[in-house]
């Protein structure tokens, strides 16, 4: 996988500093999960995985929805499930 600059400047400030930098985070936070789980630092995944399920939108459903399989992430699946059911959407099929 390659990842944009950017995802591994926050990623790098997580393993170094233990935190992530609140600017540009929500812009890379998909990638920051996949990082996570790739390099298994559950604090990361799992901080990333919490801000993502809050944070779903008509914008990102989709894709959170299609990452969220991919990782096997019940949490964010979840999340999708209950806005496809808010707004009487079918999940789509991947």
């Amino acid at each position: 996988m390659e990842f944009e600059p950017q995802t591994v400047k926050h990623f790098l400030s997580y393993i170094y500093k233990g935190k992530v930098q609140k600017n540009h985070f929500k812009s890379c936070a998909l990638d920051l999960l996949q990082m996570g789980k790739m390099y298994e630092i559950d604090t990361l995944y799992t901080f990333c995985e919490n801000f993502i399920a809050r944070n779903v939108t008509s914008s990102n459903v989709a894709e959170v929805y299609k990452i969220a399989k991919l990782m096997e992430s019940n949490k964010l699946m979840d999340a999708c499930k209950a806005y496809f059911k808010r707004y009487g959407m079918d999940p789509p099929t991947y």
